[in-house]
């Protein structure tokens, strides 16, 4: 009788451990962060400017002097030219005194208000513009917008000795004089608009109608009143706002922080903390992943308590460890999560340190000669930045990559032992358990492979010597068992013969 040949199944496992190491290494890329193009300070970039912070200590109402000041700061007059502009709002106070006097006889603040107003549109407001939001704008050309004509009659107004404050939407200012028992609104955006709620409809110097349409105060949404330093910080906001629309993110970002410094309001803040996050987007954008975690973490010891920098300070610390991590620099990914305690959450320094581990552990073990990957293995599961998920992957990746080079080598029972080994190491995977059947089975087929070469040559002899080694290697093994059986048999025939 003549033994069939068996095949050995190798391919199969072997092909499942290089799949297993490819999908721990496509898990990470998938989380790692883009390649830095050049890191931008971000150092101290909420710092105000020192002349803006000592405004904004001061309580309102601000003195007339201070107010000016403080208008010409907000629109970015450097602190030397600011004695110049002063010295010419001074000039036009005394002009606009003595072109209201009549008003300012007849003692009504209606009438002075009114009068001002009208003196304002005709000495100095030339051109409405959205984006005339400054000062000194106003003063240079004529050009205006409801910001800067507000600050300006509120100023003119104040030294004229009416009561004048400013008034707010999300989208729009105007100022709110009180004359007696009332509250008079002053749109200064329009030459007709002194308390405009009692007309109708306006007309020009040619009878023409304007088409100009007043919204009365319960119609504004979410108008209030603010301060004069809540006044003077929209001047910086919506500077701000426009360097952000040609992609000035750094600049507005400053103005946000000289608005906050001056105002300290909620406005203020939450209009900070979008400067923050517009900055952040922007350096990751551009790859600057480095700069884009520092701001945030200036910005979260600067803006203790706010929940959204504090997302943000650790998101950014994630992308940060895991572009170090995948760069290979996983101490650095680790002092980089270690350093902001305190700053990010607990929770986001678990994940970046989380990040640098998986990524060490990926690299072991595709990477590594056996020994050394399991030491990293280990190592990091014992410090607990390993999951056990990923670190029984891990396990299942290096013990089966040695497992099938053993048994490549054809030395299958060493290779079976290796992977049940890592299968007691990592026994939820149950791949290296599956492995470890397959390898055995492999040793059964080669040994009976053996036998049935010697067997069908002839060497009964030499065929029982091998399987009876082979089972002393496997005892027990059925498939052995039987072909020493049969080499027994034909050794016993041949004696017979003879």
């Amino acid at each position: 009788m003549r033994h069939e040949y068996a095949r050995a199944r190798h391919a199969s496992y072997l092909r499942a451990f290089l799949l297993a190491a490819f999908l721990l290494s496509a898990a990470v890329r998938t989380v790692a962060a883009p390649s830095v193009a050049g890191a931008v300070t971000a150092a101290n970039a909420l710092a105000p400017s020192a002349a803006i912070a000592e405004l904004g200590a001061l309580p309102d109402p601000l003195p007339l002097p201070r107010l000016v000041e403080a208008a010409l700061l907000c629109s970015g007059v450097p602190r030397e030219r600011v004695a110049f502009y002063a010295d010419r709002v001074d000039v036009l106070l005394r002009e606009a005194a003595a072109a209201v006097g009549a008003a300012a006889e007849r003692g009504s603040a209606a009438e002075l208000g009114s009068a001002l107003l009208d003196f304002l549109h005709a000495r100095v407001f030339r051109a409405y513009s959205e984006q005339a939001t400054t000062l000194d704008g106003v003063l240079d050309s004529g050009r205006y917008n409801c910001v800067s004509s507000a600050l300006l009659y509120m100023i003119a107004a104040r030294s004229l000795g009416l009561e004048v404050s400013g008034s707010r939407t999300v989208d729009h200012a105007l100022c709110v004089l009180r004359s007696g028992s009332r509250d008079i609104d002053v749109e200064t955006t329009n030459p007709y608009g002194f308390d405009p709620g009692t007309r109708k409809e306006f007309k020009d110097s040619f009878g023409r109608t304007t088409g100009y349409a007043y919204a009365a105060p319960g119609a504004y949404s979410g108008r209030r009143r603010v301060g004069d330093r809540g006044m003077v910080g929209l001047v910086l906001s919506n500077r701000a706002s426009l360097l952000e629309r040609s992609g000035r993110y750094r600049e507005a970002l400053a103005l946000g922080a000289d608005y906050y410094a001056l105002c300290r309001d909620a406005d203020s803040r939450s209009f900070l903390v979008d400067r923050v996050n517009n900055v952040v987007a922007d350096l990751s954008e551009r790859g600057d992943i480095s700069g884009a975690e520092s701001l945030a973490a200036e910005a979260a010891g600067a803006l203790p308590g706010e929940s959204a920098i504090a997302e943000l300070a650790g998101k950014t610390l994630e992308a940060l460890a895991a572009k170090l991590a995948a760069s290979g620099d996983y101490e650095g990914a680790r002092r980089a999560a270690l350093g902001r305690r305190g700053l990010a959450s607990e929770a986001a320094v678990a994940r970046a340190l989380a990040a640098a581990g998986d990524a060490e552990l990926v690299r072991a073990a595709n990477t590594l000669p056996f020994a050394r990957a399991i030491a990293v293995a280990d190592r990091l599961r014992a410090a607990g930045q390993a999951d056990e998920a990923r670190y029984a992957q891990a396990i299942a990746a290096i013990y089966g990559r040695e497992a099938a080079r053993l048994g490549a080598a054809g030395d299958w029972l060493a290779a079976a032992a290796l992977a049940e080994e890592g299968a007691a190491k990592a026994p939820g995977d149950g791949s290296l358990a599956r492995a470890a059947t397959t390898m055995r089975r492999n040793f059964t087929i080669a040994s009976h492979n053996a036998f049935a070469a010697l067997y069908n040559a002839g060497d009964y002899a030499g065929a029982r010597r091998a399987i009876e080694s082979a089972l002393a290697a496997a005892p027990g093994d059925a498939t052995l068992a039987r072909d020493l059986e049969a080499a027994k048999s034909a050794e016993a025939r041949r004696l017979q013969e003879n």
